[in-house]
């Protein structure tokens, strides 16, 4: 029951409505969603972004994902990205909560590996949770 339970969240987050994803000078969000895992009562944000523009030397990334709780410190997550990369792929740390049918800020931040680190770009977007109610209820009751 479960494991039914926790493909139907995962497919039931991916299905829902985005918005747009965000374009800016040297990147481009490809996608976003949430991964609800019911069995370990988990959730956790992922990003992918591609780079449109090629970076000369290497940049230390600071990823923030909104908190659901008002006033909260956001969910960091930082790495390095190499000139090479083509494409980040970025995965929260856990949430500990959800709030259903809400936008949440994601901003990705890219810095030089110099001292004092300079802010290289900015790119802000959002990501939708919004879930039929019962299936966001269901996995509320099987992650406690």
């Amino acid at each position: 029951m479960k494991r039914a339970l926790a493909a139907l969240v995962l497919f039931a987050a991916c299905a829902s409505p985005a918005p747009e994803p965000a374009v800016s000078r040297h990147i481009q969000t490809v996608s976003g969603g949430f991964d609800l895992d019911a069995e370990s009562g988990e959730a956790r944000c992922g990003m992918i972004y591609r780079v449109r523009e090629p970076f000369s030397k290497p940049l230390d990334l600071r990823v923030e994902f909104e908190s659901p709780v008002a006033g909260d410190p956001p969910l960091v997550v930082e790495r390095a990205l190499d000139p090479s990369d083509k494409e980040i792929t970025v995965r929260s740390p856990v949430y500990p909560s959800l709030e259903n049918d809400r936008v949440y800020r994601v901003v990705l931040r890219g810095y030089s590996q110099t001292r004092p680190p300079q802010l290289w770009f900015e790119h802000r977007d959002t990501v939708q949770l919004a879930l039929p109610s019962e299936t966001f209820e269901q996995f509320e009751h099987a992650a406690r």
